[in-house]
């Protein structure tokens, strides 16, 4: 999955590594309607890299403010990040209205969220290559697990 990790590593959009990954996820052995279905599914519901890297921002922010944050309240706002999070992958620095949120939810000072800009640019190559890995596993993953329900389907007569 190399090119369609460098095409979203140095374009950061996650669409724009689409085509790349189609083609690679294919070449996997992925029938061509389940990679169409599920890779384009995943660009709006699978953003695992956006849910840490936000997730990760706010414990940070959160330490650097000497505030403590349990395991419980990290949970919740994981939870929160992955739900939210749907949809950002093609809005360009969208993650920052998202932290904003969750900011004011969760008590957070609103002013951590300046530590976190100038660093943006580096970490959000990063976090695109980290959504594309994902794009690209979802279909292989539905591909073997479909082939699996049928197989034991027709072992037990079904």
């Amino acid at each position: 999955m190399n090119e369609p990790f460098v095409v979203a590593f140095t374009t950061t959009p996650s669409a724009a590594a689409l085509p790349a990954a189609l083609a690679r996820v294919q070449r996997l052995g992925v029938s061509p309607a389940v990679a169409g279905l599920v890779t384009r599914l995943s660009l709006s519901f699978n953003l695992e890299g956006s849910t840490i890297r936000l997730a990760m921002a706010a414990v940070f922010v959160a330490q650097a403010a000497g505030m403590h944050l349990g395991w419980e309240r990290v949970l919740l706002m994981l939870v929160t990040l992955k739900l939210t999070s749907k949809g950002v992958a093609g809005i360009p620095r969208a993650n920052f209205v998202l932290l904003a949120a969750l900011f004011a939810g969760f008590g957070l000072r609103a002013e951590g969220l300046t530590l976190l800009l100038g660093v943006d640019a580096l970490i959000d190559p990063v976090r695109t290559g980290l959504n594309v890995l994902g794009h690209c596993a979802a279909p292989v993953v539905v591909e073997r697990w479909t082939s699996w329900t049928l197989e034991e389907n027709r072992r037990w007569g079904g």
